[in-house]
């Protein structure tokens, strides 16, 4: 949730460049855990933190659109 990444600086004020489930749940963090299939779309709300890790290398396109302060990610067929 919005608000959620302050559990997760450092003394220094920084995010962590990759956050793990270990990190998140130390922390108390509620999170989703999302596959995004081909052809699918995915809405991330605006202020809402996200990682993105590939499970195969793909020749497919990510669609990014950007409507106000919000991104939709669409992964090309």
């Amino acid at each position: 949730m919005p608000g959620d990444e302050e559990k997760l600086k450092d003394v220094n004020g920084h995010l962590p460049f990759d956050v793990n489930e270990t990190m998140l749940h130390a922390a108390g963090i509620k999170y989703f855990d999302v596959t995004q299939n081909r052809g699918e779309v995915l809405f991330v709300p605006s202020g809402w933190h996200h990682q993105v890790h590939n499970l195969v290398s793909q020749k497919n396109k990510l669609f990014l659109f950007h409507a106000g302060s919000t991104y939709v990610a669409c992964v090309s067929p």
